[in-house]
């Protein structure tokens, strides 16, 4: 049964209790979820680096609907996904990335931590069960910065917006700018907690920056496993729907050591370049 509307379209049991939907989750796993491509991994590449995801939503699906998916898989929505659902969703692109790149081979991972969300964590767990090593041992978290500390990238906006010799007087940019100085900047800088994908439209995500930082207690171990010349590192986060979070980490990386040798992992993805190499397997 296909239940549409404000919650994304499940093939499973749907009832009406109290004039509320439930979900039943008496399916054989969550890869029934008809709005996401049917579960494997494709390889792709984001800012030149080598790109995994397991998931993409077809391009017909609602955003509201991908949206409440999103929220369910974080746990942060209405309907909750059963452990061994859950589970089974982290674990089958993960089984096709080890075969790719020996997740026991990587140095070290590094992935953003969210105070809402507990679903990165939830895949660094699944990860640490795929290597020889415990990856608590060797991973970086990402927390975020206070939003007061929060930047904007105006070279890159300008770059992108700012009139020209070739384009004239440009009053959109005008109004995108006093938009970013007057609203959304304040806006972000006076709020308790930073969320990218809640607070900021999706054209302004790119230059937002600053948003994150190396927890304060991992950066000696961090300087330590940067200073080996060719480390393998693999960045590990739950969605890329904008690209911001992974620009901000890999700027951040590239920073403190570029040469390292970057990978790319997303549980829910986009194909950056292309349609990207399907990799079956599942």
């Amino acid at each position: 049964m296909a239940a549409q509307g404000n919650n994304y379209r499940i093939a499973a049991r749907v009832t009406v209790e109290n004039g509320v939907k439930q979900y039943h989750w008496d399916i054989e796993s969550l890869m029934s979820v008809v709005d996401l491509c049917a579960p494997t991994l494709v390889r792709d590449e984001f800012k030149g680096r080598a790109y995994w995801f397991g998931y993409e939503f077809r391009p017909d699906s609602h955003p509201l609907d991908r949206r409440a998916f999103l929220e369910d898989i974080k746990g942060l929505g209405q309907n909750v996904i059963p452990e061994g659902y859950l589970r089974k969703f982290i674990n089958a692109p993960l089984a096709l990335l080890n075969e790719q790149v020996n997740l026991a081979t990587i140095d070290f991972f590094v992935y953003p931590v969210s105070g809402r969300s507990p679903l990165v964590n939830r895949m660094i767990e699944q990860i640490d069960e795929w290597t020889s090593h415990e990856v608590e041992g060797v991973s970086l978290e990402l927390v975020k910065r206070p939003p007061s500390e929060i930047g904007f990238d105006w070279e890159k906006f300008d770059r992108r917006y700012a009139p020209t010799s070739n384009r004239g007087y440009d009053n959109r940019y005008h109004q995108m700018r006093t938009y970013v100085e007057n609203e959304l900047l304040p806006s972000i800088r006076a709020g308790e907690y930073f969320s990218l994908s809640k607070v900021v439209k999706m054209r302004y995500r790119p230059y937002i920056m600053n948003f994150l930082e190396f927890n304060k207690e991992q950066v000696k171990q961090y300087e330590k496993l940067c200073a080996a010349h060719g480390a393998r590192v693999l960045v590990v986060d739950d969605v890329n729907t904008s690209g911001s979070t992974l620009n901000e980490i890999l700027r951040m990386l590239g920073k403190l050591n570029p040469s390292l040798e970057v990978y790319v992992f997303t549980l829910v993805g986009r194909p950056e370049v292309g349609r990207g190499s399907l990799i079956n397997g599942v």
